[in-house]
């Protein structure tokens, strides 16, 4: 058997916490197998360790809610796609026909195989209530949001979005994706959104009710940034946006082929722009991204840096008298995304566009190990601080700095209680009781023994026949032990293990 199902044990020892039971999902765990219907539940990951989801995690009828938990100097709990076969795309890794909450968390899109599906959430129901709190969300090919239905309600805050969509394939990465459907509210404060191919909200015509983007980062994004359609009520304050749709546009002669984009677009509805706020805002391009767009692209087209506002949005800017609090103050990172100047290059050669540059931050060591271990993955982000002189650090709205303000996002990668040797996991490490460990290829678990450190056995479990398995360690006494574990292909690990 490939993949274990529910640990009862596990589920059982969940705490009530007033009408709520909170189950603690073992590391390691396909979330498949552990999430049920009961409306009653938290779950609760660890930080610091791996999920898999092996299919969409659909739930219908009630709040599903899932949140880190455990030592918060360790890295968010990463969820992974995990196909059964190459041939198999989850093509998200929650299909919310409920509400949904998610709190602490590590998103990612790029599966154990090293491919990048699609999505990450889809609303596929209406009227349906999505937050998402204090959480990253990396390596999506096309969006971190697609509203399959009517009426969603979408809260991100705290959060981080970046790696969304394929250079190679600019149309397709997006923050929120509205697929023309109506929307009842957008609601995204003190984020940091960089690095996304196409644009933050992709407008497939369906009406946003409320649209609030407030003290939020937002650094390369390709195309066109903030196409936000027909929108009732509109605020756009405190933020900085840098390098906006960076490919620029094209001037043809032909009207039928000229671009109208442009950073901020909303559209009006039969509410006009009365109802919308457009204010203390920065937007800037750094001076060498400018520079590495050429005059003219391979088909003779000129290119030309993209206006920051759409046609609407100058006129609400003008009707509320906000001109003066709309800045262009070019800013210094401490340590951002490096600029895609390669690709826009590539872009208007139409050559083929290099992948994102990661540098600048560590790879994960242990978050590296899912799959073959050929696939460097990250628990941190880039850094957008910039020094208290610049113009940008007192010209919010109450004299605030504009931009995300993260300092939750800190934590150390130095010291984990989670090892893995030979691509098998070990969770944790020193251990209280019991003890997790997982053969992160899938390979079945044959034979497990603990040893004393003269070589004599202590515990045997024959038979696993699983590639995780749980051990009850509560009977030994504080000391260093010996643990062997012997696969289905007749591979040996071994190493210390330490217990309180």
């Amino acid at each position: 058997m490939r993949r274990l199902y529910v640990l009862l044990l596990a589920l059982c020892s969940g705490l009530t916490a007033g009408a709520q039971t909170v189950i603690s999902v073992p590391p390691g765990s396909t979330l498949n197998d552990v999430i049920t219907a009961d409306s009653n539940r938290i779950y609760e990951l660890t930080r610091g360790a791996i999920y898999f989801v092996n299919s969409p995690i659909a739930h219908q009828g009630f709040t599903l809610h899932l949140r880190a938990a455990g030592n918060e100097q360790f890295a968010r709990p990463l969820i992974v796609s995990d196909p059964p076969s190459a041939d198999v795309e989850i093509n998200a890794l929650f299909e919310a026909r409920g509400n949904l909450i998610l709190e602490g968390l590590h998103l990612t899109q790029r599966s154990t195989l090293g491919v990048v599906f699609e999505r990450m959430i889809r609303a596929r129901a209406n009227d349906i209530r999505i937050t998402v709190d204090d959480c990253l969300m990396d390596d999506s090919g096309q969006t971190v949001f697609r509203l399959d239905n009517a009426n969603t309600k979408i809260y991100v805050r705290n959060s981080v979005a970046s790696r969304l969509g394929e250079p190679s394939n600019p149309d397709n990465g997006r923050f929120i994706d509205d697929r023309g459907n109506l929307v009842d509210s957008i609601v995204l404060e003190n984020n940091l959104f960089y690095n996304i191919t196409s644009r933050l909200i992709r407008d497939g015509g369906g009406e946003i009710n409320y649209f609030k983007f407030n003290q939020n980062t937002v650094d390369n994004v390709g195309q066109r940034c903030m196409a936000i359609g027909p929108v009732g009520t509109l605020e756009v304050t405190n933020n900085i946006f840098a390098n906006g749709a960076f490919l620029g546009r094209q001037f043809s002669l032909d009207p039928a082929e000229q671009d109208d984009r442009a950073v901020l677009d909303p559209d009006t509805t039969a509410l006009g722009i009365s109802n919308w706020l457009i204010s203390h805002n920065n937007f800037f391009r750094t001076p060498a991204l400018v520079e590495a767009t050429p005059f003219t692209q391979v088909d003779m087209d000129t290119i030309e840096q993209v206006p920051n506002f759409s046609v609407e949005a100058e006129l609400a800017v003008a009707a509320r008298g906000t001109e003066a609090t709309i800045i262009n103050d070019v800013l210094n990172f401490a340590n951002p995304a490096p600029q895609p100047l390669a690709w826009i290059m590539a872009h208007h050669s139409e050559m083929d566009a290099p992948a994102w540059d990661h540098s600048g931050i560590d790879v994960d060591a242990v978050l590296s190990t899912v799959g073959d271990g050929s696939i460097l993955r990250y628990s941190t982000y880039h850094d957008y601080g910039y020094a208290q002189g610049a113009g940008s650090y007192r010209a919010g709205t109450e004299g605030q700095p504009l931009g995300a303000n993260l300092p939750d996002f800190e934590f150390s990668t130095r010291t984990r209680d989670l090892f893995v040797a030979a691509n098998i996991l070990y969770y944790p490490n020193p251990v209280a009781d019991r003890l997790f460990v997982r053969h992160l290829n899938g390979t079945d678990i044959s034979r497990i023994v603990i040893y004393d450190l003269m070589g004599r056995p202590l515990q045997v479990v024959h038979n696993v026949n699983n590639d995780r398995h749980e051990l009850d360690l509560a009977h030994l006494p504080s000391g260093t032990y010996l643990l062997s574990l012997v696969d289905s292909r007749g591979g040996v690990s071994a190493r210390q293990v330490v217990k309180q």
